[in-house]
């Protein structure tokens, strides 16, 4: 709570400090997403689901100052979007990566200049989901998606989203 209301701190490094998915993780992200000065935000190295991957992303659209966002290497779970929770059968094509659920919100995002995605177990769907968010995106510049599994449908998507011309 003291990074979210302190009135001069823009960057904060927040890598592989041990977050987990957990409402507490949840907390604090909401608490450093409500600076009004945060323009620069690394969480990478951390673990997280869905759920936090959806906050972060509600975090980030309410937040008007953020331009640089790393979350590198977060996405160590697989997400089943709350079937096992409900005991319903689950696919293996039902898993997907936590990383959707941020990046579907993404495209209600204005700030964004700069995301680090790398190592997210990105995968084809994940790339579709990228594609559609970012088309509209109307700031970001720089997208770090290295070293994720897109597959050969993942790298058209992504080409798609780079060749047009806007």
């Amino acid at each position: 709570e003291a990074i979210g209301r302190h009135p001069s701190i823009t960057t904060v490094n927040l890598a592989e400090i041990g977050m987990q998915p957990h409402d507490m993780t949840i907390q604090c992200l909401s608490a450093l997403l409500s600076n009004k000065h945060l323009s620069d935000l690394d969480i990478s190295w951390n673990i997280f689901d869905g759920k936090v991957f959806q906050s972060l992303g509600a975090f980030v659209i309410a937040s008007s100052s953020l331009r640089r966002l790393t979350v590198a290497n977060c996405a160590a779970t697989l997400d089943t979007w709350g079937k096992v929770k409900l005991n319903c059968p689950v696919s293996a094509d039902e898993f997907v990566p936590p990383l959707s659920r941020f990046l579907e919100m993404l495209s209600r995002d204005k700030s964004l200049q700069y995301l680090d995605i790398s190592m997210d177990r990105c995968d084809q769907r994940t790339a579709l989901i990228l594609e559609d968010a970012l088309d509209t995106h109307p700031n970001l510049k720089e997208l770090v998606i290295a070293h994720n599994p897109l597959g050969i449908r993942g790298i058209r998507s992504i080409l798609r989203l780079l060749c047009r011309d806007y």
